[in-house]
């Protein structure tokens, strides 16, 4: 009978600890899973700061009287295009652009 209670005291131990380790590996998943959605939004936010600086870099390469830029080969280019037909000639125009430098950057 003492040895049944002795087995089953450290059932009990071992089942506390088990639910204890489960909870606090649950938070820690948790608390992880928010910073890593944190750490998107951050790096979401510092891509678009390095592309429009990458943006400004190029336009000042061309000059500041200029309105066209060189795009490197590679580049990813977002902006709003209006396409016109001028003299038969399909004439797209970039505004609002913001260059994404290539990956080999």
């Amino acid at each position: 009978m003492n040895l049944e209670r002795k087995i089953l005291l450290a059932s009990m131990v071992v089942a506390v600890a088990g639910w204890l380790t489960a909870t606090t590996l649950a938070t820690a998943v948790g608390a992880f899973k928010l910073r890593a959605v944190s750490a998107e939004k951050d790096a979401a936010v510092w891509k678009r700061q390095a592309s429009k600086a990458y943006t400004e870099l190029l336009k000042a390469r061309a000059g500041t009287d200029r309105t066209t830029v060189i795009i490197p080969a590679g580049a990813l280019i977002d902006c709003t295009i209006s396409t016109t037909i001028v003299d038969g000639k399909t004439v797209s125009k970039c505004q609002d652009g913001t260059i994404y430098p290539p990956r080999d950057y």
